[in-house]
C-alpha cells in the first residue's frame, strides 16, 4: 500500500502543475495540520515547480520564434512583437535575473 506522505507528495505535485501558488498554500496547510512532512511537502512542491518552469521555458525556446510568425497569432495579437530588445536585456542581466 502507498505511504500517506507518499500519496499527499502525489497530489501536491500534480495540484502544483496545475494552480501554483493554492497548491503551495494547501500544501503548507497539510503540514501545519500534520498530515504530510514538511519534506515531503516541500520536495513534492519543488520539484512541480521546477519542472512547469523548466517545461515553460522548453516550449518558448524551441517554439516561441515560430509560434509569433503563425497568422493566427498576429490576427489576435494584431501586431508583430519585438523581442529584440528583450534578449538583448536578457543576455546582459539574465543570470541575476533569474
Amino acid at each position: 500500500m502507498i505511504s500517506s506522505n507518499l500519496a499527499h507528495a502525489i497530489l501536491i505535485f500534480g495540484s502544483v502543475l496545475v494552480l501554483e501558488d493554492v497548491a503551495v498554500i494547501g500544501a503548507a496547510l497539510l503540514v501545519v495540520n500534520s498530515m504530510v512532512s514538511l519534506p515531503w511537502a516541500a520536495a513534492a512542491s519543488f520539484s512541480a515547480i521546477w519542472l512547469g518552469d523548466v517545461g515553460l521555458y522548453a516550449l518558448a525556446f524551441f517554439y516561441g520564434r515560430s509560434l509569433l510568425e503563425k497568422p493566427w497569432f498576429k490576427r489576435l495579437f494584431g501586431k508583430r512583437l519585438r523581442l529584440d530588445p528583450t534578449e538583448a536585456w536578457f543576455k546582459k542581466h539574465g543570470i541575476v535575473a533569474v
